[in-house]
Formats: C-alpha cells, sequence, structure tokens
C-alpha cells in the first residue's frame, strides 16, 4: 500500500462523535510507513450499538430472585443440585502434608507420616461429630455442604468458629442476614470511629480487610451485632465464602445463576406454555371445516346424536351410555364403543388439531439447556445424567468437568476449611493431643512460614470414574515405556479414595483381624504366593539348621 492509499484510507474513518480526524503519515525507512495521531477505540465501532452500563450490583434482590429460581426451575436445582453432589458429595478429605524441607530450616525434625496419620484420624472424628455444629444437629461434613450450597444459590455465606469446652464449633450465618446498620449510609459508607467503613454489612479497613461483620437479630429484629473477624489473638474467627465475586472491591459475592436467572425463568415459562398447548389440543380431537362455498349447509353431523341422548326436558335418557362412576358421556362427541363412521353434509371436512410445535421443542429447549450449563461450568450430559455421546466426546467432558471440580475444591477448600482446620491443628497442639515441636511458639511469636510449613495439606474428594479405566491404564503404561511394567501407578490409599471404599488404613487393619480370625476357625486360604510356570525348575528346598 503506498502513500496516497494510507493518506485514504486513514481519511475514510471518524471518532465516535462523527468528527474525522486529520491524521499524517511520514515515511519511516525504506518502505516503512508511520501514522502520526490516532483514532479513539473503545470497543465500539457502530455508534449506540453498545452503550456502557454501570452496574450497581443489588446484592438483596439477586440474592432472593437465586433462591426463588431454585423452587420455580427444574433445571436450576438439577445444576445445582449436582454441583454440590459431585464438589463436595460426602465430605472433603483431609491430606495433612506438611513442609518437612521448610520445618528442617527451621530446626524442627519430625516424621512425616506418623504425624500426617495421627492428625487425619484425629481430623475425620472431628468432621464427622455432631459436636462440631454450634447447634448440635449436623456434622462438619453436612455443614460443609451446606456452605457450598449457600454460597452458590446466595452468593456468600458467612462462618463464625467458638471454641467452647474444650471443642471448636462451627455456625453458617445466611448471607442476607449480613447488612449494614439502618443509622448508617449504605450507599456512600463514611469512615466510623475506629477509622473502619462498612460496606454491605461488612466492616473493612483502609487496606480492604475484614476487620467485623454486622448481622441481622434472629427474626423481625432491624438491630444488628457486629461481630469481629479475629479474636484479640489473631486467630479468624469469623469469616466469608464466596460463590463467586464481581470485582476486586466488591465485598459480597454473587450467585452462580446471576447470568442465566433471566433465561432459566423464560425456559420454564416456555416449557409450562408448551404443555398447556398440548393439553389443550388434546382436548379437542378434531373440527368442522365447512367450505366457504354455497354447497356448505353449516351443519353439525354429531347433532342427530347429540338429540338422540337427550330428552326433551335437556336430561340424559335413561338407556344412554355412563362410565364407571355412574356419570353420562360427554356429548360432544357421539358415544360409541366400536369405530364409527361420521357421515358429513354437504361441503363439510373433519380437521385433526395438531400442531408442529412439539416437533421443535427438544431442540430449542436443549441448545438453551446447553448455554444453562455452560455459564455455571457444568457439561451438559452431566448435569442432565445422559450420557449417550460418543467414547471421545464423553471422555472430553468428564476431563473437563474433572478440571473444574478440582478447581472448585481447591477454591472451596482454601475459603472454608482452611481456616478451620487452622484453629483444630493449633488447638489440639496447646492441649497436647498432637505433637508439634514450636508450633506454639510460631504462633506467638507470628512465624508465618513455620505455621504455613504445618498447615500445608490438600482437601479430596471421590474423583470423576474413568469411561474405560483399562484403556486409561494402557495409556498412561505406554507413555512410561516397558521399563516401567512392574512400577505402580497407584497407591492402596489412593484406590480407595477412587472406589469410594472408606479408610484404607482401616481396611487393612480390619483385613488384618479378619484373617487371623478365619485361621483361628480352620478356614483354608488360598496360597497367595505365584506357582511357578509350566517347564520351570522347582524352587530349592531350603536347608535344615541343626540347632547346637
Amino acid at each position: 500500500m503506498g502513500f496516497g492509499e494510507v493518506k485514504a484510507e486513514v481519511a475514510r474513518h471518524a471518532n465516535p462523535h462523527g468528527i474525522p480526524h486529520a491524521p499524517r503519515a511520514n515515511v519511516s525507512g525504506s518502505g516503512h510507513y508511520e501514522i502520526i495521531g490516532g483514532y479513539h477505540y473503545d470497543g465500539q465501532k457502530d455508534a449506540g450499538e453498545m452503550p456502557i452500563k454501570n452496574y450497581v450490583v443489588n446484592y438483596p434482590t439477586l440474592r432472593q430472585r437465586s433462591w426463588d429460581l431454585l423452587l420455580d426451575s427444574p433445571l436450576a436445582q438439577t445444576v445445582i443440585k449436582k454441583y454440590v453432589s459431585w464438589s463436595i458429595g460426602k465430605g472433603l478429605k483431609l491430606q495433612a502434608e506438611p513442609s518437612i524441607s521448610v520445618l528442617a530450616e527451621e530446626g524442627i525434625t519430625i516424621k512425616k507420616e506418623e504425624w500426617s496419620k495421627r492428625v487425619e484420624s484425629r481430623f475425620e472424628l472431628f468432621k464427622r461429630s455432631k459436636g462440631t455444629d454450634y447447634s448440635g444437629m449436623q456434622s462438619l461434613n453436612k455443614l460443609e455442604s451446606e456452605a457450598f450450597k449457600n454460597a452458590k444459590i446466595g452468593g456468600d455465606v458467612l462462618v463464625l468458629l467458638y471454641y467452647k469446652k474444650g471443642r471448636i464449633k462451627v455456625q453458617l450465618v445466611d448471607g442476607a442476614r449480613v447488612a449494614t446498620p439502618l443509622n448508617r449510609v449504605a450507599l456512600f459508607p463514611m469512615k466510623e470511629a475506629n477509622g473502619n467503613r462498612i460496606k454491605e454489612g461488612i466492616e473493612i479497613d483502609d487496606s480492604g480487610e475484614h476487620q467485623a461483620y454486622h448481622i441481622k437479630r434472629p427474626g423481625a429484629s432491624i438491630e444488628t451485632d457486629r461481630i469481629a473477624a479475629r479474636d484479640a489473638q489473631g486467630r479468624i474467627r469469623a469469616y466469608m465464602v464466596y460463590g463467586w465475586k464481581y470485582r476486586i472491591d466488591s465485598v459480597r459475592g454473587m450467585p452462580l445463576l446471576s447470568v442465566v436467572m433471566e433465561m432459566s425463568q423464560q425456559l420454564q415459562q416456555y416449557q409450562a406454555a408448551a404443555v398447556a398447548s398440548a393439553e389443550d389440543r388434546a382436548k379437542i380431537s378434531v373440527a368442522i371445516e365447512h367450505q366457504p362455498n354455497a354447497m356448505s349447509t353449516g351443519d353439525n353431523p354429531f347433532a342427530t346424536s347429540t338429540v338422540r341422548a337427550l330428552n326433551v326436558s335437556g336430561e340424559f335418557a335413561p338407556d344412554f351410555p355412563e362410565d364407571s362412576f355412574g356419570q353420562p358421556l360427554a356429548d360432544k362427541v357421539t358415544a360409541t364403543t366400536k369405530r364409527q363412521a361420521v357421515n358429513l353434509p354437504l361441503g363439510a371436512a373433519l380437521k385433526t388439531i395438531e400442531s408442529k410445535a412439539e416437533l421443535y421443542f427438544k431442540d430449542f429447549f436443549t441448545v438453551n439447556i446447553d448455554q444453562v450449563c455452560a455459564a455455571c461450568e457444568i457439561p451438559p450430559n452431566v448435569a442432565m445424567s445422559k450420557y449417550d455421546s460418543n467414547f471421545s466426546a464423553s471422555r472430553a467432558a468428564l476431563k473437563e468437568w474433572d478440571n473444574t471440580l478440582n478447581v472448585q475444591r481447591e477454591d472451596f477448600a482454601e475459603q472454608f476449611l482452611a481456616p478451620i482446620y487452622a484453629f483444630f491443628l493449633e488447638m489440639e497442639t496447646r492441649t497436647g493431643k498432637i505433637k508439634s515441636p514450636g508450633y506454639v511458639e510460631a504462633f506467638d511469636s507470628e512465624d508465618w512460614m513455620l505455621l504455613e510449613a504445618y498447615h500445608k495439606s490438600r482437601f479430596v474428594g471421590v474423583p470423576v470414574p474413568h469411561i474405560d479405566p483399562v484403556k486409561e491404564v494402557d495409556a498412561e503404561r505406554k507413555k512410561l515405556g516397558k521399563a516401567a511394567d512392574a512400577i505402580p501407578l497407584t497407591t492402596i490409599e489412593r484406590a480407595t479414595e477412587i472406589l469410594g471404599g472408606g479408610d484404607s488404613d482401616g481396611n487393612i487393619e480390619q483385613f488384618s483381624e479378619e484373617l487371623k480370625l478365619s485361621r483361628t476357625l480352620g478356614i483354608k486360604l488360598e496360597d497367595t504366593l505365584p506357582k511357578p510356570a509350566a517347564g520351570a525348575a522347582p524352587a530349592p528346598a531350603k536347608k535344615k539348621i541343626k540347632k547346637k
């Protein structure tokens, strides 16, 4: 493109206000042109097509609409239930993995396997106990599921931690109860006496850290109570768990269904209208169509049957057919128990009432379901429990869902379970139930590196099963090569988790006791040693050593 062409191309453009610019082009080097000046670009190429919307999120209304949609829309309820059951299930399991290298650098040595096993076994009992719940009604595993559900539906949930009579208590507070006191300015929060601001019921300092939460009292009371986020020693005692946040400065969470609320409601209305329309057409089986000409008499071909069925008084004749409840059969069509031929008047025809709306219902509904599920990051076949695709498509969908689950679990564990685990480990160490050298001193001196080395852990859930486990294993074996054929690809603990077989250590201990009992009862067990191959030389007999 030459200089003249560049100049002509530039001149054809205009700014958003319709006023053309006058940029210039200079020759820069041999055959290179540099345009002096530029055009304002804000993402909109055609004026008026993309109006700017500065959304001010109404969190209370979004939360209530999301809960309403859960009861109004079967699709929304299906997505949320699958999300909760897959992500949390019976509860995430702790895998304590302290950083041995960091602890060693700090001069601390522990037996990792022994320490981790003790912590995991005690934390598992802690999660299973109903005494962990502040109300004593549910286990921590159930509270975990409730917290995840409320965060996804309502946008956020408040978690409170207590320590009473040597036990940690966990309480969940609905996000709807976290609100700015009525005597405060909600839209433009002013600084409190302590220098903090109250935004959407959350008191924050200048750095954005949560300092306290203002909670409405139960019932119809409009008064609020202030709950500090940390205690005097700096422990986290109250914190928010979010579904997802809109922007960085947002202090409240957004419901998972926010972007698909209107679409889900319209889909529900469309489905109800389609069903009602089909029901109305089913009530009217046929219609009499009269030809618009002089040959049509306009007579009703069923009039004779109707008159015959009725007396002069307008009541049904004594011998008129009745149903099993003693009610006369409808007079809108000729009563019969056999096939019948109708003698139509001249110019009349019977027309069946039909519609093609039902033929396109599935396609229309399926496309919109796919959009709703995609927005919620769940494969449609997983949400609807329909696995009718080919192997490759189903495997790709499950792989993507597996990745989504891992991300969701890690995010939720970091928000909800990590503070509880840190509080649990501190209290168990202080009371001497768990031996963690240097932990208490690190907490009192705020040695965060040592504390994080002890806190390092992960929480795992039930993995997504493979469509064909044999193919998956064979593929991984081929990647490793022949030299790794004898190397195991998993552990007993991992295999037990995948199969949902409980605790691997407990299984081994139980099997050992059962094995001892079987031998005591004289039950003959199969030889567990591999038999020599056919034609192989027999194993050499053991030499007897004479005792002196």
